[in-house]
């Protein structure tokens, strides 16, 4: 079996992608035209944008450091939807703002999140931390490290509102 498992081929992406929500991108501009025709669910940020890229051309998993925002915003729920209902999500950790001790001043509040292309089974449970009212990059990195892991059933987030994404709160 482990012979079997090591033969495979495993692709991992990482990357913290572009932040450039559609409100500040040329109107009718060639990002915006390429991110309408192309990504339709995700073209509200060039973040999502990537990131579905990413997942459209992966066979293993898709991990990125992007803006939270789209796991509530009521613009994403095409989205999210898709997403939930089509790929198996990993992890969620939601770092909030002020995650990176290179970027000050930043008020960006970010998750790593993780997700693979295959299709989820009905009970496919992701994980979840969430250090975003850590104070500092310290707290932050110290709540990576020793917080609690929630496990979040992956569909019970369809029956959130707009099908939010939820960690540790009961659907």
């Amino acid at each position: 079996k482990a012979g079997q498992l090591l033969a495979k081929k495993y692709t991992l992406q990482i990357t913290n992608v572009p932040y450039l929500g559609r409100g500040r991108q040329q109107e009718d501009g060639a990002i915006q035209l390429y991110c309408s025709k192309n990504y339709p669910l995700s073209k509200g940020d060039l973040a999502n944008v990537f990131f579905e890229k990413m997942l459209k051309n992966t066979t293993g998993t898709a991990c990125t450091v992007m803006p939270q925002n789209w796991l509530f915003l009521t613009t994403y729920k095409k989205h999210r939807v898709d997403l939930l209902t089509n790929r198996s999500w990993n992890f969620i950790a939601r770092l909030g703002s002020g995650a990176f001790s290179q970027i000050t001043g930043e008020v960006v509040k970010v998750i790593l999140v993780a997700i693979s292309p295959s299709k989820p089974k009905s009970n496919h449970l992701f994980i979840g931390l969430d250090v975003s009212e850590a104070f500092n990059v310290a707290g932050k990195d110290s709540g990576l490290k020793y917080s609690e892991i929630k496990s979040v059933n992956q569909f019970s987030q369809l029956r959130n509102p707009d099908a939010r994404v939820v960690i540790g709160e009961e659907n």
